[in-house]
């Protein structure tokens, strides 16, 4: 055979042309010759001259483009087994080998990475010289095929990460944090940042799975929907364990990663995804995964737009009015994620949350409770101006309620609202000129609320610090202080009204309000 002429350097070289020729012609066809072929290719891969080596160089690459996944499976054992050889040639041939395998499809490339790379840096240290240049050569193909410039830059790093995970991906995944990407996210690229995301993802550190989630969100608008496809599964997949992690962050970012990934690809790529999601918000035995996977639903609404927010709308608030509390407390947090997605765009939808929220608010569920506080809070912050006259009617109710939570909430939500009327914090007032800060105070409270409005407020305050639940009185006190700097004049002027709220309090048939 022309191969096996060891006199005769042009023979071994056409043997190699004939096969690069061959697998461009036949292409998958050419595959089951390629097992067969192997100890010519990887004996022509260590040959002692060098065109024959170019030419079997460019014969594996052709071959490697053309190779399926059940050829890839047959190939890499083979040529691993050759690495423990003792004689470097073989060895040599072996991991050039491994390397032209860096021109496989993305796909296939990516499924083989971490099995290929471990093994060429598990001879970058080998005896032999030429096993050594072979090694690192080798691993420099892979950074050949990689378009996107960002990335080769990082390559060894990535490398590094894919070969001694265990020490690397840490670095990798920051540097890739860290990297200012302009230009598209290609194929190969993709195969290797991929097996480094995955690592992230089931590491124990959620600072780790933070990161690799991070990625992943930012990496949704620079990967074409294409090259993505073969990974959306075991990402999304991933995803949805971060997005129960025990660290708030780390949900966070998983949540707004899986609405990156629906928003660039469409909600048909994911049909599974919200039923899920909806499904365990119902679950009375996933109390755990309930905050994470609402604020994962409330992401993926806001990245499909107002219109999916018109369409589930009212199933989310019909959870939050379910006769059921584990149903309740699953689907209270999206009317606190909710807001924050949507920012501005929420403000005409403020109306229809206010009601489940200050029921929320006299929930037996603690968790619930919480809940809703912070969501009125966050409206309130938000949304000042329409929640006075949304939110203040219900607040001023709640003073009087027979129910000292109710009346708790009520109290805060009141002082954070008048706070954010009147522009204090209600925490360094008392350091300040308390006659200037509290005209200044008074006038605020007159011109958003009206001098009748502001009275009565005040006066239902003023009420609040005599209340029989000692939470109560001290929130009061607070407020009061915050706001009121001359109490005698202040009661002087709300005297009229404060009359009247005490007489109707006295002739109401609610025991409670007598007792106070």
């Amino acid at each position: 055979m022309a191969s096996d002429d060891k006199k005769d350097a042009k023979k071994r070289e056409g043997v190699s042309f004939a096969f690069e020729c061959l697998s461009q012609s036949l292409g998958a066809l050419f595959e089951p010759y390629v097992i067969e072929i192997l100890p010519i290719v990887l004996k022509n891969l260590g040959d002692h001259s060098a065109e024959v080596r170019e030419a079997t160089d460019y014969a594996t690459r052709v071959m490697m483009k053309n190779t399926t996944s059940y050829g890839v499976k047959k190939l890499i054992p083979l040529a691993i087994s050759n690495l423990d050889d003792i004689a470097w040639r073989s060895k040599k041939g072996s991991v050039e080998l491994l390397g032209s395998m860096a021109y496989l499809d993305p796909a296939q490339l990516s499924a083989s990475l971490p099995t290929i790379v471990p093994n060429i840096v598990g001879v970058l240290n080998d005896t032999h010289k030429e096993v050594r240049k072979a090694a690192d050569q080798s691993l420099k193909k892979f950074g050949e095929v990689i378009r996107n410039p960002e990335i080769q830059e990082l390559v060894p790093t990535l490398l590094k990460a894919i070969g001694d995970p265990t020490n690397h991906t840490l670095d990798a995944l920051d540097a890739l944090i860290n990297t200012q990407f302009v230009h598209y996210i290609d194929g190969p690229s993709l195969a290797l940042i991929i097996h480094v995301i995955h690592r992230g993802m089931h590491e124990r550190s959620s600072n780790t799975k933070r990161k690799a989630c991070q990625i992943v969100g930012n990496m949704a608008i620079l990967v074409d929907s294409k090259d993505l496809g073969p990974y959306l599964h075991q990402l999304v997949s991933e995803l949805e364990t971060a997005i129960v992690d025990p660290v708030p962050q780390t949900r966070a970012t998983a949540a707004r990663a899986l609405g990156s990934l629906v928003e660039k690809l469409g909600e048909e790529r994911f049909p599974e995804l919200i039923p899920r999601l909806l499904d365990t918000l119902q679950d009375e035995y996933s109390a755990g995964d309930r905050m994470g996977a609402a604020q994962a639903l409330a992401e993926i609404i806001s990245g499909l737009g107002l219109s999916k927010l018109d369409s589930m709308l009212p199933t989310i608030l019909a959870g939050t009015m379910s006769k059921k509390s584990y149903i309740r407390a699953g689907f209270m947090p999206l009317l606190l994620f909710l807001p924050v997605c949507f920012g501005n765009q929420f403000s005409p939808y403020i109306s229809k949350t206010i009601p489940p929220i200050l029921n929320g608010l006299a929930d037996n569920d603690e968790e619930i409770r919480d809940t809703a506080l912070r969501s009125g809070r966050l409206i309130v912050t938000n949304y000042a101006t329409k929640a006075v006259d949304l939110l203040l009617p219900e607040l001023e109710k709640g003073l009087s309620d027979s129910n000292s939570r109710i009346r708790l909430s009520s109290v805060e939500l009141l002082g954070d609202l008048l706070f954010k009327i009147s522009g204090i914090s209600g925490k360094q007032e008392l350091t300040d000129d308390l006659v200037n800060l509290s005209n200044n105070v008074n006038q605020a409270l007159i011109e958003v609320l009206g001098e009748e409005r502001r009275s009565h407020i005040l006066a239902s305050l003023f009420l609040c610090r005599s209340d029989t639940s000692g939470p109560v009185r001290i929130e009061s006190v607070n407020i009061w202080k915050a706001l009121v700097a001359n109490t005698p004049k202040a009661v002087k002027e709300i005297l009229p009204t404060l009359t009247q709220i005490i007489v109707r309090r006295l002739a109401s048939s609610d025991e409670f309000n007598h007792i106070k």
